[in-house]
C-alpha cells in the first residue's frame, strides 16, 4: 500500500477527527521527524477563506510558549488542501486520561457517599437550624 505524501509530509496514520479538521501523524521526510499534520476541511469555504483560517489558528497557537502547547513548524497548502504542521508528542490519547478522571471522580464520590450516610439526617438538621436561625 502506497502511503499518501502532502509536501514532504509522508502521512503515517490518523490520529482524530474534528470540526476543522483531520490530524494525522506524519513523518516529516526532509529532517526525518515525527510531526502532526492538521487537514483543514474544505466544506463551504473558499480558498481565501481557508488560508485565512489555518493562518489565524496557526498564529495564535504559535504565540503561545508553554509546555503543555506544541510548536508549530509549517503552514501551507497542497492543491485544495489547506494544513498546519505540529509538534507530535508522544503519549496516551487525552480521553484515556478522561476517562481515568472520571473513574477516580466516581470511586471519591462513592466513597463519599457512603462515608456520609450517617450523617445525611443530621446534615438536614443542622441545614435546618442554619436557616430558622437567619430568619430571627
Amino acid at each position: 500500500m502506497k502511503r499518501k505524501t502532502i509536501a514532504h509530509y509522508e502521512i503515517l496514520r490518523r490520529l482524530g477527527a474534528g470540526g476543522s479538521g483531520v490530524v494525522y501523524e506524519a513523518n516529516d521526510t526532509l529532517l526525518q521527524r515525527p510531526v502532526v499534520l492538521k487537514m483543514l476541511h474544505t466544506g463551504i469555504l473558499s480558498a481565501e477563506q481557508m488560508r485565512t483560517t489555518v493562518l489565524r489558528e496557526a498564529r495564535l497557537a504559535s504565540a503561545i510558549e508553554h509546555p503543555n502547547v506544541c510548536g508549530i513548524y509549517e503552514v501551507g497548502e497542497s492543491g485544495e488542501e489547506a494544513y498546519i504542521v505540529m509538534q507530535y508528542v508522544p503519549g496516551s490519547r487525552w480521553t484515556s486520561s478522561l476517562s481515568a478522571g472520571r473513574r477516580a471522580c466516581n470511586w471519591f464520590s462513592r466513597s463519599a457517599s457512603r462515608s456520609l450516610t450517617g450523617c445525611k439526617p443530621r446534615m438536614r438538621w443542622a441545614s435546618f437550624i442554619a436557616t430558622s436561625s437567619r430568619r430571627t
